[in-house]
C-alpha cells in the first residue's frame, strides 16, 4: 500500500471511530466487534457487552424507511445515554464496579407492535438496572396515522389548552379508579409531556405511565384507557371523523362567567357545564350579548355530545346535571334558536 494509501486508511479509521463513539457511546478504545447489530427477520437486535454492563436492544424493521429510521434513532439515543454513565469513571469507581455484590449493571429493550383505529404504534420498554433494590423502567412509544405519517399527542389534540385540560381529569378519574394508594397529580397535570406515551386499542386511546411518573414504583406501569367515545369532541376531526358522526345539535341558551359556564336546553330544567373545544365560543358569546349585564343569556345552536360529571370531579362542573363537550358552533345569538 503506498503512503498516501495508509493515510487514507488511517484517516477512515478516525471518522469510524468518531461515528461509533456518537451514536453508540462507545469510545476509540472500545473494540467495536463488542457490539453487534443483528438483522433477524423482522427486527434488528443490537447487543453491547463490556466489564461493566451488558445490553439487548431490539427494534422494528418494516417496509417503510421512516419508521425504521424513527425506530433506529430512538434505540441509538437511548443505548448512547445508558453508555454516557460510564465514560468518566475513574478507575477506582470502574473496580468498585466490577466488585459490586449485584453484579452487571444491564440495559434491555423490547418493543410491542400496536394496531386500532387506523394507527399503528410501537411500544418500547426498556428496563435498565444500575444497581439498587431494582431497575428502572422506561416507555417510549412511536405512532404513525394511516399514511404511515409519524404523530404525537399535540398533533391529535385540539390547540386550546382546556382540550389538554379535559383529557386529564379524565386520565385521573381512571387512574384513581385503577389504583388503591396516592397518586402524584404533577405527573397526569394538563401537559402535552405526561401523555406523550400512548397507542389505540380497541375504540380507546390508552396513554402509558412508567414507574414514579403517577404513583409508586410498587403500582408498576400503568396503561389507562380512554373510550374514544368519550373524549373525541377534544381531539382533531381528521383524525377521529367516523367518532364524530356521534355529534348532536343542542339548541338553548349559554352563560359565561367567573365561575359559569351553563347551557340549558330551550325548553327544559337540566343545566349543563360545557367545555368548549373549539375555543371560540366565549368570544362569540361576549360579541352576541345585547348588554353590559356580567350574566346574560345568549341563544345558541351547538353541537357536540353530553358526558356524566365524574364521581371525583370537585369543581363547579360537579354542580350540574352533566357536561356538554361543544365541538362547533352553528349559531351563537340572533333569533330562531327556540322557535
Amino acid at each position: 500500500m503506498t503512503k498516501f494509501g495508509k493515510l487514507v486508511l488511517l484517516g477512515l479509521l478516525i471518522i469510524l471511530a468518531g461515528v461509533g463513539y456518537l451514536l453508540f457511546g462507545v469510545s476509540p478504545k472500545d473494540s467495536l466487534d463488542e457490539q453487534s447489530i443483528t438483522d433477524l427477520e423482522d427486527k434488528a437486535l443490537l447487543e453491547s457487552e463490556s466489564d461493566l454492563y451488558s445490553i439487548s436492544a431490539e427494534y422494528p424493521k418494516t417496509d417503510n424507511e421512516s419508521i425504521n429510521s424513527d425506530a433506529s434513532l430512538l434505540v441509538l439515543g437511548l443505548v448512547g445515554d445508558f453508555k454516557k454513565e460510564y465514560e468518566d469513571l475513574s478507575p477506582e469507581d470502574i473496580e468498585v464496579l466490577k466488585s459490586g455484590a449485584a453484579g452487571k449493571h444491564s440495559f434491555d429493550l423490547t418493543y410491542e407492535e400496536k394496531s386500532g383505529d387506523g394507527f399503528t404504534s410501537y411500544v418500547f420498554n426498556s428496563y435498565q438496572y444500575t444497581g439498587g433494590a431494582h431497575g428502572n423502567i422506561m416507555i417510549k412509544t412511536l405512532n404513525y396515522d394511516q399514511a404511515q405519517n409519524k404523530i404525537e399527542i399535540e398533533d391529535i389534540v385540539k390547540n386550546d389548552p382546556q382540550n389538554i385540560a379535559a383529557i386529564s381529569a379524565i386520565a385521573q378519574e381512571k387512574i384513581l379508579s385503577e389504583i388503591e394508594g396516592q397518586i402524584f397529580s404533577e405527573g397526569v397535570s394538563p401537559d402535552l409531556e405526561n401523555f406523550e406515551n400512548f397507542y389505540f386499542k380497541d375504540g380507546n386511546l390508552v396513554f402509558i405511565f412508567p414507574p414514579y411518573q403517577v404513583a409508586a414504583y410498587v403500582e408498576g406501569l400503568l396503561e389507562i384507557e380512554v373510550p374514544l367515545s368519550e373524549i373525541f369532541g377534544y381531539l382533531k376531526r381528521d383524525y377521529f371523523e367516523s367518532y364524530y358522526e356521534e355529534e348532536k345539535e343542542f339548541r338553548g341558551n349559554i352563560l359565561f362567567g367567573g365561575e359559569v359556564r351553563a347551557f340549558s336546553y330551550c325548553e327544559g330544567e337540566k343545566e349543563y357545564w360545557y367545555q368548549d373545544t373549539t375555543g371560540s365560543l366565549e368570544d362569540e358569546y361576549l360579541h352576541a350579548k345585547r348588554s353590559e349585564n356580567a350574566y346574560e343569556e345568549v341563544p345558541v345552536i351547538l353541537r357536540g355530545y353530553l358526558r356524566d360529571v365524574p364521581e371525583e370531579e370537585d369543581g363547579f362542573a360537579a354542580e350540574y346535571d352533566g357536561i356538554l363537550v361543544v365541538s362547533d358552533l352553528d349559531q351563537v345569538g340572533g333569533g330562531g334558536v327556540c322557535e
